[in-house]
């Protein structure tokens, strides 16, 4: 005799063991910067990649909330390092130093991501990196 399980318990075991999701794996090898901000990871930040201090814009992401901005491509990098820019794109009563949204007064630089390591950067913002758009109370 076949016995029949209850719906709800066939749907409380998928839950538990849970089911490959092809999209999270490969979200887990994209090359991928952990944005911080006085050691805190620092969402809703536009960080963009670029082969030179004056040149264009080669990859984007944005980070999520646990500070991580994870690039779905990038090209062959054309040197060691990739030079940084950031732009806020919260309206979280926060911005960015302006200065940082180009590569050539950002002063931010990562090495380029190795190809046999999925380990990812980590990019500390400087101290007068945030600017808080609230006025204070006289």
């Amino acid at each position: 005799m076949i016995k029949t399980i209850p719906l709800s318990i066939f749907c409380s075991l998928l839950a538990i063991v849970g089911c490959s999701d092809s999209s999270s794996e490969s979200s887990n090898q994209s090359p991928t910067i952990i944005v911080r901000y006085q050691g805190d990871p620092l969402a809703n930040v536009r960080v963009q990649l670029h082969d030179s201090e004056s040149g264009p814009v080669v990859a984007a992401a944005i980070s999520d909330p646990t500070g991580q901005a994870r690039f779905k491509q990038l090209p062959p990098p054309g040197g060691p390092q990739y030079y940084v820019s950031v732009e806020s794109i919260s309206d979280g009563g926060w911005i960015l130093d302006p200065k940082l949204g180009k590569p050539a007064t950002s002063g931010l630089s990562i090495p380029s991501f190795d190809s046999t390591s999925q380990q990812p950067h980590e990019l500390d913002l400087p101290p007068s990196a945030v600017r808080l758009l609230t006025r204070k109370k006289r």
